[in-house]
């Protein structure tokens, strides 16, 4: 095998695109790397962005959430997301020849509507997670890490939020972070 190669490419709006070329693969993975996560959230919104996360699946301007998992299924594309304390990264992988059919469904959940008909679905969803998430002794020790290391910080809370944070949130709260004004030190 060759040393791997990267093709950078800065477009005219900002949008940086990186490319891996594997001509010998027959499938295609792709994503978005937005760079936020918990750690550019206020104390008040911890877990916005793990919201976020999951709010992006669930409907844009063109297809409703039921859409978007019949055309992901219907490429038997393999599609996901995961949050951190510095990004989140929206991905999907199919066969190569479905790359284009990827790229406009991502591009697409990029544009969350946030439906409020399934907000409350979701916040219900995080706070099963939440309720797991203390069963997890693994996690539970990262977090005890956190917020003694980086007390005072935004790192110190969990990326999943706290269970008052997830209740308390609204739509509106969402979407003034989704858009960019109420992040940590704006």
């Amino acid at each position: 095998m060759p040393d791997t190669v990267f093709v950078q490419e800065k477009l005219a709006n900002g949008l940086t695109v990186v490319i891996e070329p594997m001509p010998h693969v027959r499938s295609a993975a792709c994503g978005f790397l937005a760079r936020t996560g918990s750690r550019d959230e206020p104390a008040a919104l911890a877990g916005v962005s793990h919201f976020l996360e999951h709010m992006c699946f669930k409907g844009t301007p063109n297809r409703t959430s039921q859409q978007l998992d019949i055309e992901f299924d219907a490429m038997g594309a393999e599609n996901n997301a995961h949050t951190s304390k510095d990004q989140t990264f929206y991905y999907s992988w199919a066969r190569a020849g479905d790359l284009d059919r990827q790229l406009d469904l991502l591009a697409d959940m990029m544009r969350s509507t946030l439906p409020p008909a399934e907000l409350e679905i979701e916040r219900k969803v995080i706070l099963n997670e939440i309720a797991m998430y203390k069963d997890d002794l693994a996690s539970r020790a990262t977090d005890f890490l956190f917020e003694n290391v980086c007390a005072g910080s935004s790192l110190a809370w969990p990326v999943i939020g706290y269970e008052t944070t997830i209740r308390e949130m609204t739509r509106e709260q969402l979407h003034a972070y989704y858009c960019g004004g109420t992040r940590r030190g704006t």
